[in-house]
């Protein structure tokens, strides 16, 4: 008797999850509000904050799914050394 594997999630969605985090989901609505207000007040100090957060936002999310994915890998290499037959 084997046993399936279970089915993996593809990678887009395992990268999408990572803007679940609750530190990303305040830095995005601190740039939102930041464009808000370069577009009722102006000044162009408030879209380059913008801008620089949202580039913070994604920069995060790829390295943390990076990070993720790594390790992924390492736990997959630690099922291969496991024996097949007993």
């Amino acid at each position: 008797n084997m046993l399936s594997p279970p089915k993996r999630t593809p990678e887009w969605v395992q990268f999408l999850e990572q803007f679940k985090n609750i530190f990303l989901i305040l830095l995005i609505l601190s740039g939102a509000l930041s464009l808000v207000a370069y577009l009722v007040v102006g000044g162009i100090t408030n879209l380059y904050l913008a801008l620089v957060l949202f580039i913070v936002v994604f920069l995060t999310a790829l390295v943390q799914w990076h990070e993720e994915r790594k390790a992924r890998e390492v736990v997959d290499a630690f099922a291969t050394l496991l024996a097949s037959t007993c």
